[in-house]
């Protein structure tokens, strides 16, 4: 169930985005991401799943770090940037305060940022990917590369974030009412603010944007397609299948999780967050979990 809600904020994100870059609504361009994810997904398999995924990411990484780059440039060089960052409180790097009230200290970052590790290099679609190499050098290998782009894309993020509040200090977009309403598509207002110093990089931040959502979305149809074919309708057929057969069987399994996870947007797109409710929806599922196991 965690997955398929993941799926749907993966799927929210770039048809938000699009819908700021263009005025159409949320709802019908994230139908459009998904019917695009549903034909490689269910066409191409996992080896299809996991060359999008591999080129999706060098899309996102280097929109990651142009946007960050350029943003910093026009702030004032890194120093500026981490100079605002601490004028507004942004870079408590030892806070204790409030352990268990406030959701951003020191413990509770480390703490949750070591549960957040370890349940992806223990989620399913790792599981899956690792398990699908050849030899176990091989699969170390993947490890290793996985670890080193999953700090590059951490520190970009937290590079973004602090830059983009470096950017707007002193001058809130939101509560100026400077043309958006929410801080879920303050990412995008900026990079459309820094468009006439970078021209083409709108396009480049939108192609970053729908290739993480997209790389996230066939990676957990996928994983969930091929568990949920393994777990409940292999034990429940006597003989063994044809390979057309299982197949078809997987497809209408895709084609399920995508009409589902299609369908919880009309509901995420209704929250003031998409990073609190992202966290409420891992919190709910993975605490369900742990509770029916024990």
């Amino acid at each position: 169930m965690f997955q398929i809600l993941h799926t749907a904020m993966s799927q929210y994100v770039p048809a938000l985005t699009l819908s700021q870059a263009t005025g159409w609504p949320v709802f019908p361009l994230a139908c459009v991401l998904s019917l695009i994810c549903f034909a490689y997904t269910a066409s191409g398999g996992l080896k299809a799943v996991a060359w999008a995924d591999s080129f999706q990411a060098l899309v996102f990484m280097t929109t990651a770090f142009a946007i960050t780059i350029t943003g910093t440039l026009i702030v004032g060089g890194p120093t500026e940037v981490w100079h605002r960052g601490v004028e507004g409180s942004r870079l408590e790097l030892f806070n204790f305060d409030s352990f268990l009230t406030k959701r951003y200290n020191t413990p509770n970052l480390i703490v949750g940022g070591i549960c957040m590790l370890s349940h992806n290099y223990l989620s399913p679609s790792f599981h899956q990917r690792v398990a699908s190499m050849p030899t176990l050098g091989t699969a170390r290998q993947v490890v290793i590369w996985s670890s080193i782009f999953a700090g590059i894309f951490m520190s970009a993020t937290f590079l973004a974030g602090i830059m983009i509040y470096a950017y707007f200090a002193g001058c809130d977009p939101v509560l100026a009412k400077k043309g958006i309403e929410s801080h879920s598509t303050i990412l995008p207002y900026f990079v459309k603010q820094i468009s006439n110093v970078l021209p083409g990089i709108e396009g480049l931040f939108l192609s970053g944007v729908v290739a993480a959502g997209l790389s996230t979305t066939t990676s957990c149809w996928n994983t969930v397609a091929c568990t949920i074919y393994e777990d409940f309708f292999v034990p429940a057929m006597r003989e063994k299948v044809q390979k057309k057969t299982a197949l078809r069987i997987l497809t209408g399994i895709v084609l399920f999780i995508s009409l589902l996870s299609t369908s919880f947007i009309l509901v995420i797109q209704n929250v003031s967050s998409i990073q609190e409710a992202t966290l409420s929806v891992k919190s709910f599922t993975l605490s369900m979990l742990f509770i029916l196991n024990n």
